[in-house]
């Protein structure tokens, strides 16, 4: 080869590689560019919970991961969450993720970019999450990454259960109701003349004063083994709620009857009425030897009353084959329109990394929804309850909070008025839900 030759060679190579060079510059090829772009960007995050310390978790968690991009919190106010959310979207502004609640999860679908199975394959996601997070497992991915469960459990007032001779916190519904072993007859005081709870087992019955009336039928329900509503094969909705093989066996009717039956005058369960205070206020006070409330309401509950024999056990079971609870599920999803798509799903993925979760939990006092951060249980008794709880929790895609609370309310009152029986209310109800799917 002559001096002419190779210099022409030599020129064609490094003519190719400048070619290559400006091409991952450019992005047209990948390579430089990807990480060139993610390198000093900010991801914005919105979120329900407190700003500095969820700011500083966040923080931890990009340092921890890895990642080339720093996050920017901002803290909303729960009541606004979603109308702030909305109109940012409309005005071409917003989050690049944002912590949701499982319900708004359901309602904001179209404004969110799922996780792709090839970013996180569905076994993986099983095996990384709780089974709560099931719901979000749609064809296209993974609607949201969960994080945080906020389980359903069982508060107790001991001293009441010392005051009626109750050896044990009951751990069966049939111990609420069956002759041989009715703590609602051993607990509960009535006042015969007047016909007035003085001390109640258990909030149950009613829907005006138990805030929680449509997340305890909900429970019983899921207990039964109707998920309620579900994502279908083809991603869409599926309404379950009045779906049985009979109506005899159906678990809405079944699980309406159980509720009420505590609201009736002529049953030994007799425990609770429409003319009681509030559930948590009555159990606050000291009166009440049972309440159905969440997990993050338990700093409340010690703060409302703090001489109350306060103490927390997961919730009753049908059999002790299997334990079951209903619970809350906030999540990270990406969203739709955010022109940092690459770094947003890195932030997803790092938020709900091992870390991040951790993290996140201690700020919020709420379990985890990692299996990885479930194995080990805590030290603190309470917390131990509340992590079970979050092991075996179970949701439900609820369209409309609101209207759904308000069928289940009217569900509940017609029964419990002597207006419907059961099976007739849940019929009403099935209708009403039918008219809220999408």
């Amino acid at each position: 080869m002559n001096l002419n030759s190779f210099q022409t060679v030599v020129l064609l190579i490094f003519g190719g590689l400048l070619v290559v060079a400006i091409l991952m510059f450019s992005g047209v090829i990948p390579g430089y560019k990807k990480a060139s772009q993610s390198a000093g960007q900010t991801v914005v995050v919105w979120g329900t919970l407190p700003q500095n310390a969820a700011r500083t978790a966040l923080l931890e968690t990009a340092e921890v991961q890895g990642v080339n991009f720093s996050f920017a919190y901002v803290e909303k106010d729960p009541q606004t969450f979603e109308a702030d959310f909305v109109n940012a979207l409309a005005k071409g502004t917003g989050p690049d993720l944002v912590l949701l609640p499982d319900h708004l999860v359901v309602r904001q679908r179209d404004k969110l970019t799922p996780v792709s199975y090839q970013s996180l394959p569905a076994r993986d996601f099983r095996d990384r999450f709780v089974s709560s997070g099931d719901i979000y497992l749609s064809p296209e991915g993974s609607l949201s990454l969960p994080l945080l469960i906020d389980p359903l459990v069982m508060y107790i007032n001991r001293d009441i259960l010392t005051d009626a001779a109750v050896a044990q916190i009951p751990e069966l519904w049939s111990e609420f109701v069956m002759p041989e072993s009715n703590f609602t007859t051993k607990v509960s005081l009535v006042d015969v003349a007047s016909n007035n709870i003085v001390r109640s087992a258990v909030s149950f019955g009613t829907a005006n004063n138990v805030e929680h009336a449509k997340d305890i039928i909900s429970l019983l329900m899921i207990q039964a083994g109707n998920p309620i509503i579900r994502l279908g094969d083809n991603g869409a909705q599926e309404l379950v709620f009045g779906q049985s093989l009979g109506l005899a066996d159906l678990p809405a009717v079944a699980a309406l009857s159980f509720y009420t039956q505590f609201a009736d005058p002529e049953k030994v369960s007799y425990t609770w009425n429409t003319a009681m205070p509030d559930a948590k206020e009555f159990f606050s006070s000291g009166r009440s030897a049972a309440y159905f409330g969440y997990a993050s309401e338990l700093a409340e509950l010690k703060r409302k009353n703090p001489h109350l024999a306060l103490d927390v056990a997961i919730v009753p079971q049908r059999t002790k084959a299997e334990q079951r609870t209903y619970g809350r599920i906030l999540g990270v999803s990406i969203v739709k329109n955010s022109r940092r798509q690459a770094s947003a799903l890195q932030g997803a993925l790092a938020i709900s990394s091992k870390e991040g979760v951790k993290r996140l939990s201690a700020v919020a006092a709420l379990p985890p929804a990692r299996r990885d951060l479930l194995v080990a249980e805590p030290s603190d008794p309470f917390q131990i309850v509340l992590h079970r709880s979050a092991l075996v929790s179970r949701a439900w895609l609820d369209p409309d909070p609101q209207e759904t609370t308000a069928i289940f309310k009217r569900m509940i009152e017609s029964v419990t008025i002597g207006k419907a029986k059961p099976t007739d209310a849940v019929v009403r109800a099935t209708d009403e839900f039918a008219r809220l799917m999408p």
